[in-house]
């Protein structure tokens, strides 16, 4: 439940000194994600809290990949997408008739306009080889694919996918449950996925009539595969206070981003009895801010 974690104190200041107080936080906060939440999410000590984050620690993964090569394929065109017919893709060759469901996760929010999930489906995750999400839909991914990756990401970890590139913002992606966002927008991102499992797996993507995504991974395990059990653990952290006590222009400055939660997420496999840390992602609290002219 949010506003359980730490608690934050009241700071007074003049409204001067608040602004660039203000500032300095929003850089010093970019900072702290920067070192946290970066590629795969944070391989970090079991007993790491904000603050030993904060300062890098168990910064990095420990994802490994082989190959360089994403690979494509899978699928039989079905009436899937927000358009209503399915975006096929040069080399898609369906599963076989005996793939299952492996793991489906479905979206709680509408897509964007702009993005078409079904350029996702049919797409294959061969064994032993990369899948890029870029390669993947061709070109740049807009703001709006954060969330349909999410929701890749999600059922890739919880499949036993390795995750060789995922990025994360300062604040969590729309509809995207919290220790399995996957930003791919901007020009560098992207969702770099390892098949490791020994098998051959597809994609299958659509959205309904009220634009809610749902992503499966379907394909056909040996007989005694058993899916990871992964699950996500939340702290919320309550944001401090800067109240703004002089008057003058700046006091009348309210920044609209002001007075949000902080968040950790941290993502377990469990393994019989005991959980096992896979990483960290850790979105900063912002201030809320009084003015008080």
């Amino acid at each position: 439940m949010r506003g359980n974690g730490k608690k934050f104190g009241r700071l007074n200041m003049t409204a001067a000194a608040g602004s660039a107080a203000l500032a300095l936080w929003v850089v010093i906060a970019a900072w702290m994600h920067g070192e946290v939440s970066g590629s795969g999410g944070l391989a970090a000590r079991e007993d790491s809290g904000p603050a030993d984050i904060a300062a890098g620690v168990g910064n990095g993964s420990e994802h490994a990949a082989e190959g360089a090569d994403a690979a494509e394929g899978g699928g039989e065109p079905e009436p899937f997408g927000r358009s209503g017919t399915r975006a096929a893709q040069d080399g898609d060759v369906p599963p076989p008739e005996e793939a299952g469901v492996l793991r489906a996760v479905r979206g709680s929010a509408a897509l964007s306009g702009s993005v078409d999930v079904a350029l996702l489906d049919g797409a294959v995750l061969a064994a032993g080889r990369l899948f890029s999400l870029r390669d993947r839909i061709g070109g740049e991914p807009g703001e709006g694919w954060d969330y349909p990756a999410s929701l890749l990401h999600e059922a890739a970890v919880k499949t036993g996918f390795g995750v060789v590139e995922r990025h994360v913002g300062l604040t969590l992606t729309e509809g995207a449950t919290p220790g399995f966002e996957a930003r791919v927008s901007g020009t560098s991102r992207d969702l770099l996925l390892y098949n490791g499992l020994g098998f051959d797996v597809w994609i299958e993507a659509w959205a309904d009539e009220e634009g809610i995504p749902e992503i499966r991974l379907v394909g056909s395990p040996p007989e005694h595969w058993q899916a990871p059990d992964v699950t996500a653990v939340t702290e919320w952290f309550p944001p401090g206070i800067i109240a703004l006590s002089d008057g003058g222009p700046e006091a009348a400055y309210e920044p609209s981003w002001t007075g949000r939660d902080g968040l950790l997420a941290k993502v377990y496999r469990l393994a019989g009895a005991e959980r096992v840390l896979l990483y960290k992602d850790f979105y900063p609290p912002l201030p809320v801010v009084e003015v008080n002219g």
